[in-house]
């Protein structure tokens, strides 16, 4: 029951982070630890999370001088179950290791059991810390480590898949109201991009990374990335910082947004922690139909005409992507005049702006 509980509390943590102590701490207690960490990749204070029964030692860790020799040699793998002290060591070389001796030993630790959680560019690695008095993990322990793993891996992949699905759903709500939206991970590289976003004349995505073409705004859009993807203060809204990105053409500019994703670093298991949101000032978003339908009692095809000039296209262009002649279009745009109450184009335009 208190395994059951540990992974619930899993999947939890992985949505809101600041879960993440609470449930380390079940987590531990349930497989016969005093605590346990989190990591992702290279340890570093952005990577890790951490129970709540070990927090001041891993404080302690991050002003240690001594090498922590497991770091290095400790080498888990997604194919393979959870590595003990004795897979890596050798009590001999335990006993005069400065690392378990003069760091773990004064704390009343000594031994661990570590296993891979995820896998990919970064692996999430799971630590659990266990008393020096208990021995190490074998038998009957290590037994129930490796039946709850695959449990453990699981909540993972589930914790994954519902970030993905969140980021699915605000790529499609910024895809409806005509704004380009690209998704970063922990590295800068592009994961997602929704089809609001056009690629090739301010903005493009070279070796994984989305860059601005012209030189001076791709500086200062690496420049913004860099700072959201250093953005580690989960209790406070992110910071947008805003970069004005020129086109090759020479028309109005993009306006990106740059913004850590709130709860995403912290996560661990989010594949992206940050959204570039692009505003093409020459680009309008397209009305819902149905929703012009509905308001001025439209027809699918006068709705069809109107949302094409909403989106800035001219009669002719509008007359050309519905297959109609421009003759056509200027009688079914009378038409749409009569029941929108507009009496020009430009008025036209406004007026479905502001319902857009």
């Amino acid at each position: 029951m208190q395994a059951a509980v540990a992974i619930d509390r899993f999947v939890a943590a992985a949505l809101a982070p600041d879960e993440w102590p609470r449930a380390l701490d079940t987590i531990s207690e349930a497989l016969g630890a005093t605590g346990a960490t989190m990591v992702l990749g290279r340890t570093r204070r952005a990577s890790v999370a951490v129970s709540n029964s070990v927090t001041g030692l891993i404080e302690e860790y991050f002003h240690l001088a001594i090498p922590d020799t497991r770091e290095t040699r400790v080498l888990t793998r997604i194919t393979e179950g959870f590595r003990t002290d004795y897979d890596d060591f050798t009590p001999a070389e335990m006993a005069r290791d400065p690392y378990y001796q003069e760091f773990l030993a004064p704390h009343g630790l000594g031994y661990h059991a570590a296993a891979t959680l995820a896998g990919g560019p970064d692996e999430l690695i799971l630590s659990l810390k266990r008393p020096a008095r208990r021995g190490h993990y074998d038998g009957l322990e290590l037994d129930q480590l490796q039946r709850a793993l695959p449990h453990l891996r699981q909540a993972a992949r589930t914790a994954a898949m519902a970030w993905r699905a969140s980021f699915t759903g605000q790529l499609d709500a910024f895809t409806r109201i005509g704004i380009g939206a690209v998704l970063l991970d922990r590295r800068g590289r592009a994961v997602e991009v929704n089809e609001a976003v056009a690629l090739g004349d301010a903005v493009d995505i070279v070796g994984g990374e989305l860059t601005a073409l012209l030189g001076a705004d791709r500086i200062a859009l690496a420049a913004a990335i860099r700072g959201a993807l250093g953005y580690d203060m989960p209790s406070r809204t992110p910071p947008p910082s805003t970069v004005i990105i020129h086109r090759i053409a020479g028309r109005r500019p993009v306006v990106a947004d740059v913004l850590p994703i709130a709860g995403a670093m912290q996560s661990l298991l989010a594949p992206a922690v940050v959204i570039v949101l692009l505003r093409d000032l020459d680009r309008q978003p397209m009305p819902p139909l149905e929703l012009l339908r509905r308001t001025f009692g439209l027809t699918p095809r006068e709705a069809d005409l109107a949302a094409q000039l909403a989106c800035g296209a001219t009669l002719r262009e509008a007359a050309v992507a519905l297959s109609i002649t421009e003759l056509h279009a200027r009688q079914r745009l009378k038409v749409v005049f009569a029941k929108t109450g507009a009496t020009r184009q430009t008025e036209l335009v406004m007026l479905l702006g502001r319902l857009g």
